[in-house]
């Protein structure tokens, strides 16, 4: 059983890896938009929990990325009034208007 369920956890990693590392790239002035880079902030996205202070600088270096983030429907549909609020709330950012 434990054999099944490491391998379980292995096969979904490795589909977020690929799924991630195959959206587009943007490059920027001050830094590539990727999103794997947001990676801390899915609890907080996910869950009741609060952003870490970890996921709100990964947040504050990609906040000239959010708006092609918001657009993707693969993210977009992740975040909604009261996530919004709580990054606003916690990190001090607030979402940009696209």
């Amino acid at each position: 059983m434990k054999r099944v369920r490491c391998d379980f956890v292995l096969v979904v990693a490795m589909l977020v890896v690929l799924f991630m590392a195959s959206k587009e790239v943007c490059v920027t002035s001050e830094a590539a938009c990727n999103p794997t880079e947001l990676m801390p902030c899915l609890p907080a996205v996910t869950s009741p929990a609060k952003p870490t202070e970890l996921c709100c600088d990964k947040l504050k270096s990609q906040m000239q990325c959010l708006c092609g983030y918001l657009k993707d429907p693969s993210f977009g549909h992740l975040v909604d009034s009261h996530v919004a609020q709580k990054f606003s709330t916690v990190c001090g950012v607030s979402m940009p208007k696209c």
